[in-house]
């Protein structure tokens, strides 16, 4: 496993300084079910699916669609811990029980 993201105490930089979340419009759920089908991919329904993101901070992407597709699954992975935390406090004080936030390395 690459290790240079490591710091001295074995945790991760990322966890030094908090990084701002982002909403991204292109990767909509919506958009990306468009796209696979003009490639002639068939999507997941999106009233039940499964959504990764790899790299979801502390889940301004991955919340909005768990909000709005409740009886989908969506997982979230970070290397930072703190920024997990955080996705995780925001959906319990929104209520929102279809998500998972993990702190792992992708690897």
């Amino acid at each position: 496993m690459d290790r240079s993201a490591e710091s001295n105490d074995g945790g991760f930089e990322y966890d030094r300084i908090a990084y701002p979340g982002t909403a991204d419009g292109q990767i909509q759920l919506r958009n990306l079910e468009v796209v696979a089908s003009m490639f002639g991919l068939h999507a997941a329904e999106l009233r039940n699916c499964r959504v990764l993101e790899i790299g979801c901070a502390d889940g301004t992407n991955l919340l909005p669609f768990a909000a709005e597709f409740p009886n989908s699954e969506f997982v979230g992975l970070d290397l930072a811990a703190a920024q997990i935390q955080e996705a995780e406090s925001v959906a319990a004080s929104l209520k929102i029980h279809n998500t998972r936030f993990l702190a792992k390395n992708s690897h």
